[in-house]
């Protein structure tokens, strides 16, 4: 028997490939399904062997007790806040680059396909 004669298992494939946009478009897809239980969210990916987080806080010592107040929020990469994504997508620097000339080289979970696919995140916090 050759080296190749029994079939190989395909790998599961876990994770897939975007680009800094694509990962925005997620965060902005959270932004809009926020409500008052679900206000901070965060996203794990890898550029190469680093792991990164990219996702929405929310100062709940200074925002009023009840409710949600979009004043309050903010976006993070890594250590960076930023009020807006915009401001986020200008300015934010990983590993001495910036973020928004970053090519396909983001790793995300592939959990994350669908909602990037149907722009739906609320279906995805359904499924936690």
């Amino acid at each position: 028997m050759g080296l190749f004669s029994k079939k190989q298992k395909e790998a599961k494939v876990t994770t897939f490939l975007v680009l800094p946009k694509e990962l925005l478009y997620l965060v902005d897809l959270a932004i809009k399904a926020i409500d008052s239980w679900q206000i901070e969210y965060e996203i794990e990916f890898k550029i190469g062997e680093v792991t990164h987080q990219i996702g929405i806080d929310y100062d709940r010592t200074k925002a009023p007790k009840k409710g949600y107040s979009p004043e309050y929020m903010s976006v993070f990469l890594d250590e960076q806040k930023f009020v807006s994504l915009n401001e986020l997508w200008e300015n934010t620097l990983i590993d001495g680059n910036h973020f928004n000339l970053l090519g396909r080289e983001i790793e995300l979970d592939i959990i994350y396909k669908e909602p990037l696919e149907t722009g739906d995140i609320e279906t995805y916090y359904e499924t936690l």
